[in-house]
Order: C-alpha cells, then structure tokens, then sequence
C-alpha cells in the first residue's frame, strides 16, 4: 500500500466576505486524478485580518507545498504570510501565482528568500507539473512552462508560458469541488480578450472560449443554486452574436432567483440581446460596463476601441429598461487626462442616472503595457 501523498494547501487572501476563489478551485480540480489530488485543501481568509486562524491551520496541516494566488489587493499580505510561514514550516515549498505575481516572478524571487517559485500564465498544468517534480521526482524545473525559479543561487530563470486547451480547462465546480457557500460565485465562459487596451492584464492574451459541452456541465450545478449571483469574468461578453444568444438563454433557463453579472462592452451590444434584456424577468441580470474614459484622445492613447456614441445610446437604453442594475467604471489617472475632461466624462456618465458609479484611480498593473 502506498504511502499517502503529503498535504499541499492552496491560500486566497479576499477583500471581502462575498467573495471565493476560482483559481483554487481551477488548481484542485485539474489535480483531482493525481495520487496527490485528494490530499490538496483550500484556505480562503481576508486581506483585513491578523490571518492568525489561517496560519494556525496551515501549521497544524504542516503542507509540503504551499501555493497563493494573489492579485493586486493581496500580494502585500501573501508575502507576509508567506514569511511567517518559512519561520515556522522551513521545510515546506512556497509557490506563487496569479496576475500580481507571474509577470513579476524574477524580481519576487530576487527579493523574497520565503518565496521558492512563481508560475506565470496560466497555473493549471504548470503547478500540476511542479507537484509531480517537487513531491516525487519527475521531470526538470527547465520543462514547465511558466515557471520562474532559481537555477541556482542567484540565478534566477523565467520559462516562457503557454495557454491552456479550451478542452483541457476542468470544472471548477465538479468533481465533488462543490459550489462555495458565498452570495457571488465566480464563472468564466472564455479567457484572453480580443481587444488590446494598453491597461488591462488581458491585453494581448489570445481569446479562447470554452467548449458548448463544458459550459453544460458547469451549468448543470451553477443552475440549480437560488438567491445567489453568478459573476460571469469573461473580460468581454460579446464573442459573436449566436454564441452570446445562446448563453443568455441557458442563464434564462435557471431559477429566478439566480442571477448572472456580466461585464459588457456597450458598443457591442445587438439589438436581439437588448430584446432579451428586456423580455428577461426583472433582476436577472446585472451589468458591470467599464467605459473608462469619454474622451477619443485618451481611449487612442490606451489604445481602447469604442464608439462612444454607440456605447452610450446603448446604456441609455439598458437604463431605461429599469429591470436590471447597471454599473458603471471610469478610471481617473489615464495618460493625456486633465481636470477638463475627468470634469466632463463624470458629467455625461451622471447625466446617465446609472444604478452604480466607480470612479477608479489608474492602477499600473505587473504585465500591462502601460506600466
């Protein structure tokens, strides 16, 4: 009988009570075959905590790998976390991923002795590949795609990433996972986008979208929860037209209570969808559109494509359908933007009586061309 497989936790630090972990559960699931998949336990907590019940159970599991999924608003309480545990686990392997840390994964690792390697991209198959290397000796840290590491001491090597199958893309809600006990539930139908706005950490990653069978699949669970939302993280909602029909009549076809958060482009929105909007219960639906900015100067300068005269006739009508809550984004901060025009998109965005309005300053995200 073989021994079993060592415990590896996988940590995500939330800004708030609402929200769950898709990466983890991305991770656990497409391991869930491996020797080492039954022995992988998630633990989510929040930014704004001691983390001292999280840390107490981490040492407690005493895992042999560690990995965090950070982003903008964790990666300074991953790292804490991450040095507290080299104190009190020397033994234990700490990997980090997500959108902060894989596009700067050799200056982490310069500067982060708690920190032993970082994947870039995608993490499904390249952290599978590192737990089959670290826990039982197969394969080269040189193969895994994604991976930074330190080929020696001092030395420090990035392996180029490398975008995951569509097909290959496990459920993260199968397979026994199981739907977090949250009111949002995060979902995504497709990844990449096909625009190349010069801030977003999804400029230039090839659009890929997930097969018809899978979205089922993932839907045959999401579709029986009740008095929940669905935040649907497809950076663009509108990937051709029959496709996007044919998702908003599947979301049509789950209980009333359960509702879908789409990000939309508004200029791309056709006047089939909005007739669906509109034939929708109320509810339903809730729209998350980032016009970012009004001003043609500023959008060329991110290079950001949107008919703005388009985008905004479209709100209006979304708005005046009072069914389904409509928020929107501008970002303050974007290159060539002064007082003037800041003054004049917030006038246009207000004279549009949105349900919600965030008002953000530019962040210079790792990996954007902007930073």
């Amino acid at each position: 009988m073989s021994p079993p497989a060592p415990a590896i936790a996988l940590v995500a630090l939330h800004a708030g009570y609402s929200h769950s972990s898709l990466a983890l559960r991305y991770l656990a699931a497409y391991c869930r075959e491996e020797p080492f998949g039954g022995a992988i336990r998630c633990h989510e907590g929040l930014v704004r905590s001691t983390q001292a019940e999280l840390l107490a159970s981490l040492v407690r599991e005493a895992p042999a790998v560690v990995g965090f999924s950070t982003y903008l608003w964790n990666i300074r309480e991953s790292l804490a976390l991450a040095r507290k545990l080299r104190r009190l686990l020397p033994g234990a392997r700490v990997v980090l991923g997500g959108p902060e840390a894989g596009p700067r994964g050799e200056e982490i690792l310069d500067a982060e002795a708690a920190v032993d390697f970082v994947i870039a991209g995608e993490g499904e198959e390249p952290f599978r590949a590192l737990l089959r290397h670290l826990l039982y000796g197969e394969g080269d840290p040189a193969g895994i795609a994604g991976l930074v590491w330190r080929e020696a001491p001092g030395r420090v090597r990035a392996n180029p990433a490398s975008p995951l199958d569509p097909a290959r893309w496990p459920s993260p809600y199968g397979h026994g996972l199981g739907v977090p006990d949250r009111p949002l539930v995060y979902w995504e139908t497709a990844r990449g986008c096909p625009y190349t706005c010069s801030f977003c950490t999804s400029c230039g990653e090839r659009l890929r979208t997930l097969p018809p069978a899978r979205v089922d699949e993932d839907l045959a669970i999401l579709g029986r929860l009740e008095h929940r939302t669905v935040k649907v993280l497809d950076r663009s909602f509108h990937l051709g037209a029959e496709r996007t029909l044919a998702l908003l009549r599947r979301f049509l076809e789950t209980p009333a209570t359960l509702r879908f958060h789409l990000e939309l482009n508004p200029d791309r929105i056709s006047a089939e969808v909005l007739e669906l909007f509109a034939e929708a219960p109320a509810g339903k639906f809730q729209f998350e559109i980032g016009l970012q900015s009004l001003s043609l100067p500023v959008l060329r300068d991110i290079d950001r494509e949107m008919d703005v005269g388009r985008a905004l006739a479209n709100i209006e009508r979304l708005i005046a359908l009072r069914k389904h809550p409509v928020h929107l984004d501008l970002i303050v901060g974007l290159p060539d933007e002064d007082a003037a025009s800041c003054r004049a998109n917030l006038d246009r965005v207000f004279a549009l009586y949105p349900d919600h309005l965030q008002l953000g300053t530019l962040k210079l995200l790792p990996g954007t061309p902007l930073r």
